[in-house]
């Protein structure tokens, strides 16, 4: 099934400012001044949280939906389709399609209903298209030359790229501005770090992903969403570099599970003949984070194991989000239609099933794994969040307010000084 959105595949018009490419202003450019809308917009908004299976959203989806409808098209998503049938396990897997896209053409979208799917799909490729099309850089100098004028994020604190090794102070790159979350001061932030613009070259000094770009119905959600995706990355960097004695002990027993929504998940992979492995791989935050690791029992269909991973406040939302994260991530496999789907990826790995026959002891009870309170706005939820992250000796907790007036989705981007990333390379 697929929602057309209009007929022909026509890409949106190009946008030739390349984001972070160097150009002719110097550092004396940069009158850095406060980000007057991202700060007092999610400071003085009560936005409740919206209770939906699985998950917290500040809307519901069917009206997220309706909201979104004139936007795909402007940022060339020509459909919205479902592709959950071209599986056997039933929970609900969205593709969103954009032909012109400057990076990835299909961005994946899951959820405990096609609805909530939808939304995810269409929200994942309008924020990567706000990365994709960044203005020109605020500020081009070294970080030497613009911690000297103003607050900046150090790039030696954020997660690196392949060429990380050429970094110093006296390099010269963009910057654009963005908001210290705690303070409100403005922080200017590399883009470097910022641009899924893969059309033009990049300097691949520090890494340029996804982790903590994030949309929602309002800035507060968005916030939330992105922070939770950094302190997820991070949380799972050190998880993976864990001896495996305490990998095997942070294995959770889904039998202890009580939760509606993910009983009926794990009821979905049970009668698909699928085999769930989960930890508990929540890092110094102490914010509730889950791996999962998908493995297809019936050998001859020849697909290997697949992860999911997730982070919330709400254990059970987290455990949620890797549950549907490991089908989404199969499902984006078979339908084989991202650039991104490369052959070594259909190939049957032992490992897995070696990590499934490892140690088949009970493991954790879930209900008795740590769970904080859902704090009931989005802005007491942010506020507990970067909490966390201060008394785990991270920060600064810094955002980009991606959010075009002309579109009128909320979109940003969050960094955090001294976090670590498993998608990043070493």
């Amino acid at each position: 099934m697929y929602y057309c959105l209009r007929e022909q595949s026509t890409p949106p018009p190009s946008d030739e400012r390349a984001a972070g490419r160097p150009g002719s202003d110097d550092v004396e450019r940069g009158d850095v001044r406060p980000d007057r809308e991202l700060l007092p917009a999610w400071r003085q908004e009560h936005t409740p949280m919206l209770e939906l299976p699985g998950t917290w959203r500040a809307s519901t989806p069917q009206l997220t939906l309706r909201q979104l409808g004139p936007v795909l098209e402007r940022v060339g998503i020509t459909r919205l389709a479902c592709v959950t049938e071209l599986d056997c396990i039933g929970i609900p897997v969205a593709q969103a399609i954009r032909p012109g896209s400057r990076n990835l053409s299909v961005a994946q979208g899951k959820g405990s209903t096609m609805e909530l799917a939808l939304v995810s799909a269409a929200m994942e490729s309008i924020e990567s298209y706000h990365a994709e099309n960044l203005p020109e850089p605020e500020v081009v100098g070294s970080f030497e030359e613009v911690a000297g004028r103003g607050q900046a994020l150090d790039p030696s604190r954020l997660p690196p790229g392949s060429r990380h090794g050429r970094y110093s102070p006296d390099l010269p790159m963009g910057w654009l501005q963005g908001v210290d979350l705690e303070t409100g001061q403005p922080v200017l932030m590399p883009t470097g770090s910022l641009s899924l613009d893969s059309v033009h070259p990049s300097t691949a000094i520090l890494h340029a992903g996804t982790t903590g770009l994030a949309a929602g119905n309002r800035i507060s959600e968005a916030l939330c969403h992105g922070l939770l995706e950094v302190i997820e990355r991070d949380s799972g960097y050190w998880w993976a570099r864990l001896p495996s004695d305490r990998q095997r002990d942070s294995r959770v027993d889904l039998g202890t599970v009580n939760h509606p929504a993910l009983l009926e998940l794990l009821e979905r992979f049970r009668c698909a003949q699928m085999e769930v492995v989960a930890w508990d791989m929540t890092g110094k935050t102490g914010i509730p984070a889950y791996r999962c690791l998908l493995i297809d029992r019936q050998v001859f269909r020849g697909l290997p194991g697949f992860e999911g991973f997730g982070c919330h406040p709400g254990k059970a939302v987290a455990l949620s989000r890797a549950l549907t994260e490991s089908a989404q991530g199969r499902l984006t496999r078979i339908a084989g239609s991202r650039e991104d789907s490369l052959p070594g990826g259909y190939r049957s790995h032992d490992r897995y099933r070696q990590v499934r026959d490892t140690d088949p002891a009970p493991g954790l009870d879930f209900q008795e794994r740590p769970d904080r309170t859902c704090s009931g706005t989005f802005e007491r939820m942010l506020e507990d969040l970067l909490e966390a992250v201060r008394k785990a000796g991270l920060g600064p907790v810094v955002a980009l307010n991606h959010t075009r007036q002309d579109l009128g989705v909320p979109v940003v981007h969050v960094l955090v000084g001294g976090v670590r990333s498993f998608e990043a390379p070493e």
